[in-house]
């Protein structure tokens, strides 16, 4: 938690209309976080602190770098780059609350821990999917991955290939299900 102390600002103190903040974000912020996906990266951001009214701030934040995640394919890592920008209003008030881009902070305590934001910022960039671009993914693991695909052949003449899961009880002897049969009409 120490390491996160300098992601702290007291919106107390800034005495000034505009205040600028820089942040290496590297392996050791995504440890401090307690990030379950991304353990490595290596970006800047660039926060821009602007006092809009009495208690209310406009925080702009641009991130820019990549981090590495895993290949859902071939389970090597890979780099994903990342360029964000987004806006936040921080207000002081009586309670803590967030309501869409809009966090209160409590007065007394006067002080926004920014490292959750950036965090989220980074983590709505990344796709759900991380998939390496054709052809980059590690051979040997894509070897082994077509090695366990199962193929079979759906028409007579053997032209099309329908690549999937085998079940345990599919037999190439037996006949196919008529409700597949039907289904086959339709794509020819």
């Amino acid at each position: 938690m120490e390491y996160l102390s300098q992601y702290q600002i007291n919106l107390l103190g800034l005495s000034k209309d505009s205040y600028e903040f820089d942040y290496q974000i590297t392996e050791e912020f995504f440890e401090a976080v307690e990030s379950p996906e991304v353990k490595k990266g290596n970006l800047k951001t660039h926060l821009e602190v602007i006092r809009i009214s009495d208690g209310s701030f406009n925080f702009n934040f641009h991130s820019v770098g990549s981090v590495q995640v895993i290949c859902d394919r071939c389970l090597d890592e890979m780099d994903f780059a990342i360029d964000t920008e987004d806006t936040l209003v921080v207000k002081l008030g009586s309670d803590y609350s967030e309501e869409d881009d809009i966090i209160t902070i409590p007065e007394e305590e006067g002080k926004c821990d920014v490292s959750s934001f950036i965090y989220q910022f980074i983590m709505l960039q990344i796709p759900i999917k991380h998939v390496h671009a054709p052809g980059k993914c590690n051979a040997e693991m894509m070897e082994k991955l077509k090695k366990h695909l199962a193929i079979r052949r759906i028409d007579e003449d053997e032209d099309d290939e329908l690549e999937g899961e085998e079940s345990e009880s599919m037999n190439d002897d037996a006949p196919m299900d008529p409700r597949w049969s039907e289904l086959l009409k339709i794509k020819k």
